[in-house]
């Protein structure tokens, strides 16, 4: 059996990126209900959200290249 390791075609890849977008939005808007932290990545630092809206930066993210 034969995988096939391409990028998916662009509806395939379009269909991905907007159930992620709507996987991420739903686990955020538990969480927030949940008086949970939420975690991201932005301009290369990790954050952490706390349910009051401050933030906390948890450390910098070391870009890798991919090969």
């Amino acid at each position: 059996m034969e995988y096939k390791k391409d990028i998916p075609d662009s509806k395939e890849r379009e269909i991905l990126i907007e159930a992620g977008k709507s996987a991420a939005a739903r686990a955020i808007r538990i969480s927030k209900a949940l008086n949970l932290p939420i975690h991201y990545i932005k301009n290369g630092l990790l954050i952490k959200e706390l349910p009051d809206g401050s933030t906390k930066v948890i450390k910098k993210i070391i870009r890798i290249a991919s090969k």
